[in-house]
């Protein structure tokens, strides 16, 4: 009985983990659509950024930068009450994801592109 709790409490904290990267690739598959929900993929992302096992990743504040450049982009006033400067909170996820990834420095040219169009 012990090793069948066990294994489901793995199981679950696996899924909670896979979630929250799925979360990740999700808000930046709907930051890519022209037509994707930006509220959504805000509040996936946002989810992401508080979360233990993906706040330290330098993607999931790329891709915050991401949504927020994004939500910077569109055209109306449904997105104006999202963030009330986007390119700043843009900016600022875009460094965070610099700072975490400065020693592996795996996102180094994907950041530079994005703060070039930025």
């Amino acid at each position: 009985m012990k090793k069948l709790l066990f294994a489901s409490l793995l199981l679950f904290f696996g899924y909670v983990t896979y979630a929250q990267k799925a979360n990740v690739k999700k808000a930046l598959s709907i930051t890519e659509d022209k037509d994707g929900n930006l509220s959504e993929a805000l509040t996936l992302i946002d989810q992401a950024t508080t979360n233990e096992e993906t706040k330290d990743m330098p993607r999931t504040w790329y891709v915050r930068g991401k949504v927020f450049h994004a939500i910077g982009n569109a055209t109306g006033k449904k997105y104006e009450s999202l963030s009330k400067d986007p390119f700043k909170d843009a900016y600022e996820s875009l460094r965070k994801a610099g700072d975490l990834d400065s020693v592996k420095k795996k996102k180094d040219d994907e950041l530079k592109t994005e703060y070039q169009i930025l």
